[in-house]
């Protein structure tokens, strides 16, 4: 049995009180929230910016050259570009936005859209460009029928290309949570990085509800996914991840990395498709992914991504022991062991983990330290808000004894228990001086009453 004998010092509470930081709000009326790099002038909205590089490429007594738009401030807005070539064109549209860092809020609008409404038979390319330097940037809060963050209507020349930035919250409710691309003749959409994930299609009527991140349609298009993550989106209808669609009669092409490459614990592509949506009883994993060539036919796929459950060890008893210990692991790996020393515990020696061990992980679980006494009578002294002022180790002191079955209590002398401004005053069973009381030298009989629980 195991005897606790506790000092009756008084602690003083203390209340914390927390203060919930602010939001990020936009910047005030008058502050610069985008740069043109190629003047360095810089702008109060990022509409304004994209203008201004939008008429640089296109000033007949420029050179063309192509533009890159940087984002100086997180920014609330609904941007819109269009670029309309002739056949007197001579030149290639070539923008790039750097998001920098900040964050493009669609503020319950589209984030992006972009048109390239060339003559057909003008050759000029368009390229979009949207990349991210810093790499904390993000478009988020778009909301469109399609394309909840970027919506593209691009010819055969125009290509999209991400390259970072995190594509998240936004919603469409019709197709492509995050980029709709609406594409004649040849178009392309290439991903190179960034990360797509929580966006949403929830469309459920009429073809609605496509393509949670991304849907390509065209006549015929092309997507690329070259890196970056796509996860975690979801559709109503078909597609969580990507819907890839080519108009009857016309080829397309779409090559993706492989689903276990996005560092994101994926297991692969699987198809999601109307009436046949992935369930672990309908996983049919699509392998065409390096080079899906298609005429007529649409493709919708979900990454599907291996759970990851946390494991823990405890000691059960406030720290005491060991400190907690937690690890991450992925569905049906080994159980991690317990890195820690199991014989610190002053006076108890370990006896088993509870629950017991499992051999894999199948969930998240939390194993506590189970303690028996290592000798048959313990005298634990508790500082109750002291501590040991001359050794510096800690609030509490164990006397362990094999056999006796009564002893003198200590004095607080060696002890040393201290509390800033209180006195000693000698032992209780209780914290609240209502137990029984001794004083250094008396003598104390083990009895069951006084047993922890």
């Amino acid at each position: 049995m195991t005897k606790k004998l506790l000092s009756i010092l008084l602690a003083v509470l203390m209340v914390l009180t927390f203060v919930t930081p602010a939001m990020a709000e936009d910047p005030p009326a008058g502050t610069a929230v985008a740069r043109l790099e190629s003047t360095g002038a810089e702008y109060e909205t990022l509409q304004a910016a994209i203008d201004a590089a939008k008429a640089a490429i296109d000033d007949e007594n420029g050179d063309h050259s192509a533009q890159t738009v940087t984002l100086l401030a997180d920014v609330t807005e609904s941007v819109t570009m269009y670029w309309v070539r002739t056949l007197k064109c001579k030149w290639n549209f070539d923008l790039t936005i750097d998001l920098n860092g900040k964050t493009v809020n669609g503020g319950g609008e589209r984030a992006f859209y972009f048109a390239d409404t060339s003559n057909a038979a003008a050759k000029q390319t368009c390229t979009i460009r949207i990349k991210d330097s810093v790499g904390t940037g993000a478009v988020t809060g778009g909301v469109a029928d399609n394309g909840g963050a970027i919506y593209l209507k691009g010819k055969s020349t125009t290509t999209v290309i991400v390259d970072g930035g995190t594509f998240t919250g936004n919603t469409a409710t019709s197709s492509g949570g995050a980029i709709w691309a609406n594409i004649a003749g040849g178009g392309k959409v290439v991903i190179n990085g960034g990360v797509f994930t929580e966006n949403s299609a929830t469309g459920t009527e009429n073809a609605t509800g496509r393509g949670g991140a991304i849907c390509v349609w065209g006549t015929p298009a092309y997507l690329t996914v070259n890196g970056g993550k796509i996860y975690n989106n979801t559709a109503a209808l078909n597609g969580d991840d990507i819907v890839f669609q080519i108009q009857a009669n016309r080829t397309g092409e779409m090559k993706l990395i492989s689903a276990a490459d996005m560092g994101v614990n994926a297991s692969g592509w699987f198809l999601d498709e109307v009436g046949r949506r992935y369930s672990e009883d309908n996983a049919v994993e699509f392998t065409e992914y390096a080079s899906y060539k298609t005429k007529g036919v649409a493709v919708s796929l979900k990454a599907v991504i291996n759970p990851e459950y946390t494991v823990k060890y405890v000691d059960g008893v406030s720290g005491e022991a060991f400190e907690a210990e937690e690890y991450t692991v992925k569905a049906g790996e080994a159980t991690p062991a317990f890195q820690g020393d199991l014989t610190k515990y002053p006076g108890w020696k370990f006896k088993a983990w509870t629950p017991d061990l499992a051999d894999t992980v199948t969930e998240d679980v939390t194993y506590t330290a189970t303690w028996e006494p290592k000798g048959a009578n313990t005298i634990i002294y508790w500082g109750n808000g002291g501590t040991r002022s001359k050794y510096s180790v800690g609030d509490t002191f164990w006397s362990e004894y094999t056999s006796a079955a009564e002893i003198k209590v200590r004095g607080n002398g060696f002890l040393s228990f201290a509390l800033d401004e209180y006195a000693f005053n000698g032992w209780n069973t209780k914290a609240d001086g209502t137990g029984d009381s001794y004083k250094s030298g008396d003598m104390y009989k083990f009895t069951a009453a006084h047993d922890l629980d």
